[in-house]
């Protein structure tokens, strides 16, 4: 089970590698791919030690707001925006997958790490689901800020805000499911990832 957790991200960077190909018709030889992977695991090493004291302050609570809260930043939005600091600042040297692979490394060493120190979750949400809800929002993250950066005036505040929504959403998933209320975290996290895909094969990134 511990396995999923470790391969998931990266074996979905693969798949949408493969996805792209098909749809570039082999325009993604080109790209350095493995190259972008490593330089996610290298990034997220400053990173894990921000997450690390930023764990060990927030305390966790099990009143509703503070619950929804504390497992919203710890899992998805502290990660998140350390992630969006490191698209930003590789912007100009990635293509769109090029950023898929290095979010891939950057997700896939904080899975590593969370199973070396073990602090992740090990039930449903920890194995499969908190995996599945960062291969999406991985994803939607790279395509939201490719948007970003190529738009201009009120769509650029839009996708701002589309890009801040997703590990919002990512925690309102992991809230229900701590919450007894696994049925709608199963389904929601489903179509989470569904989403993704879709507005990846509809798009026409680069």
């Amino acid at each position: 089970m511990i396995l999923f957790t470790l391969t998931a991200v990266p074996l979905f960077t693969l798949l949408i590698a493969a996805l792209y190909q098909l749809r570039s018709r082999g325009e993604a030889a080109g790209f350095n791919l493995p190259a972008a992977f490593f330089k996610g695991l290298v990034f997220c090493l400053p990173a894990l030690f921000v997450m690390l004291l930023v764990n060990r302050i927030i305390p966790l609570s099990y009143r509703p707001l503070r619950h929804y809260l504390f497992y919203t930043l710890q899992d998805h939005l502290l990660p998140y925006l350390l992630l969006l600091i490191l698209c930003a600042g590789l912007a100009r040297q990635g293509s769109t997958l090029q950023l898929v692979f290095i979010s891939g490394g950057f997700y896939t060493l904080i899975a590593l790490s969370e199973v070396i120190f073990h602090r992740g979750w090990w039930d449903i949400y920890g194995l499969f689901l908190l995996p599945v809800i960062r291969m999406s929002s991985l994803l939607y993250l790279v395509l939201l800020f490719v948007r970003y950066r190529e738009w201009y005036g009120a769509y650029k505040v839009l996708f701002v805000v589309l890009i801040l929504l997703v590990p919002l959403f990512g925690g309102l998933l992991a809230f229900l499911n701590m919450r007894y209320y696994p049925e709608a975290a199963y389904v929601g996290t489903g179509l989470f990832f569904c989403g993704a895909l879709i507005f990846f094969l509809l798009g026409k990134e680069h």
